[in-house]
């Protein structure tokens, strides 16, 4: 018997998004939607009816994301219109490595460097075993 497995396909979203303060979860959601809609040049244009079919949640609560990610700078929108002059969905740009926007002096860009943040850059807090004695127990009935 053969398998045939579907290729799954992911978005990878930056952790300045994943980290920012002024999105929601939701937007963070939209975001990552974006990205597996986006080309190599990092645009897309899905309809916002469409990320909310997709994301199981209302074209008004997109709305909303859509708007959180393009103050925060990790999105640039352009409308798109038909030759009559009706609009289309928008043309959405992503920024992947950085905001689109100049940061606020002050903003999270401030902050230090993963390494130097509590928990070190894996931000094991919870004192756990590191990866590298957590397989060099000895055994328990010797």
């Amino acid at each position: 018997m053969t398998h045939h497995l579907q290729p799954y396909r992911f978005a990878v979203v930056a952790e300045w998004i994943v980290f920012h303060p002024e999105l929601s979860s939701t937007a963070v959601r939209v975001f990552a939607a974006l990205a597996r809609y986006a080309d190599d040049n990092d645009e897309c244009w899905p309809s916002a009816t469409a990320l909310a079919e997709r994301l199981h949640t209302s074209a008004d609560t997109i709305r909303r994301g859509l708007r959180q990610l393009e103050e925060a700078g990790a999105i640039e929108v352009t409308a798109r219109y038909d030759g009559d002059g009706s609009q289309r969905s928008n043309l959405y740009r992503l920024a992947t490595l950085a905001p689109l926007v100049v940061p606020a002096e002050g903003s999270l860009f401030d902050e230090p460097e993963p390494a130097a943040m509590p928990g070190g850059a894996l931000g094991n807090t919870a004192g756990g075993p590191s990866a590298a004695t957590r397989n060099k127990r000895k055994p328990v009935n010797e």
